[in-house]
Parts: C-alpha cells; sequence; structure tokens
C-alpha cells in the first residue's frame, strides 16, 4: 500500500474558484501554545514517549503535527504518520509496512514480519508512530500497533 500521490493544490483551488492556494507551506504563525506543543513532542520523541495532543476541532492540531514531524532529524527518528481512519487493522499494518519502505502484503504474518525486519534495519533511529484523528480509529486498529 502506497502513499497516495500529492495533489496539485493550485489545481485543486482553482476548481472551487479560487485564483490561488490561500497559504503557502511555509506560512506558520508560531504562538507561544504552538511553541509549547512542539517542545513536549520533542521531549516525548526522546523520551520514546506517548503524547496525546487534544483540543477542539479546527485549532491546527493536525497542521501543528505536520510541521512537527517535517522538522525531526531524520538520522534520529523515522515518522510514520497515519491520516485514514478508516484503514482496518490489517490495513494499518499496511500502511506502516510500506512507510517503513517495505511492500506490503495482505496478509498479516507477512506485514508483522515485514515491519519487524524494517525497524531492525532503523537500528538507532526511533519510530515516531502519528495517528492523525485517532478517535476515529477501530480499537482493533489501535490495537494491532499496541500489541
Amino acid at each position: 500500500m502506497q502513499n497516495p500521490p500529492t495533489p496539485d493544490l493550485s489545481l485543486l483551488a482553482r476548481q472551487w474558484g479560487a485564483t490561488a492556494v490561500p497559504f503557502s507551506q511555509l506560512s506558520w504563525l508560531a504562538t507561544p501554545h504552538s511553541q509549547q506543543a512542539i517542545a513536549m513532542l520533542d521531549q516525548a520523541a526522546a523520551l520514546r514517549s506517548v503524547v496525546l495532543l487534544d483540543g477542539p476541532n479546527g485549532v491546527g492540531k493536525s497542521a501543528l503535527v505536520g510541521r512537527w514531524v517535517q522538522q525531526l532529524e531524520p538520522r534520529l527518528y523515522r515518522p510514520l504518520v497515519l491520516t485514514h481512519a478508516s484503514l482496518s487493522a490489517s490495513g494499518v499494518l499496511s500502511a506502516i509496512t510500506a512507510q517503513l519502505g517495505k511492500p506490503s502484503s495482505g496478509i498479516r504474518a507477512q506485514n508483522l514480519a515485514r515491519i519487524e525486519a524494517a525497524l531492525g534495519e532503523l537500528g538507532p533511529i526511533v519510530p515516531v508512530i502519528v495517528w492523525d484523528e485517532a478517535q476515529q480509529y477501530s480499537t482493533s486498529s489501535l490495537d494491532e500497533v499496541r500489541l
């Protein structure tokens, strides 16, 4: 399972009647709250800990985490970002397998073996799993990674 291609945002904007994309990838308003959240995410990654970023709809949690993931040092961390809450438990394993650069399979045991091999190849690099909209995933999907 591969990630879908990145859409041409200017084309999508024109389809909706916009003359341009309203914000660039570089647009970011750093606030004390966002800086504090990024510092906490950095600390959680350094400690190999679990963190829950919670807040009302539309406040920029996904944007903040997306920006944070982009600035992670690739020699230290390997982000694995799951954004499709409709994935089944086996779909989650397939997505992680693909993001680790291994061919994914519909067979759970094969995906687990490939994930284990890929994690071994990472050596000291810490995998960072990001569940966007985690509350939307099924319990079995969340359990698959927990186990």
